[in-house]
């Protein structure tokens, strides 16, 4: 299992959606997951599993339940963790995207 050392936070805008988002990536050394919180709603947590992508129709990967916690063009991201070989961090993220 490979975490991240520190807390890594980013401010941006979604690149569909056009509005700010701000995130943060945690070290997670407890699972072998990476786990997606929604500070922004109380069910708010969704799994980068691929049982668990429910959209892929704007060329881009959406994971969780669109009637509920979901976040948007999680693939970039994903690339980038499994580049780094990291299997584990909990990515915060005010936003659907």
């Amino acid at each position: 299992m490979t975490t991240i050392r520190r807390i890594i936070k980013f401010s941006g805008v979604g690149i569909h959606s056009g509005e700010p988002v701000n995130m943060v990536i945690k070290p997670m050394a407890k699972k072998r997951e990476i786990l997606f919180k929604r500070t922004d709603m109380e069910e708010n947590l969704v799994s980068a599993k691929a049982g668990n992508v429910c959209d892929t129709s704007m060329r881009n990967t959406t994971i969780g339940k669109m009637k509920g916690a979901h976040v948007k063009t999680v693939e970039h991201l994903m690339a980038a963790f499994f580049m780094a070989g990291i299997d584990s961090a909990l990515v915060e993220i005010d936003g659907p995207e």
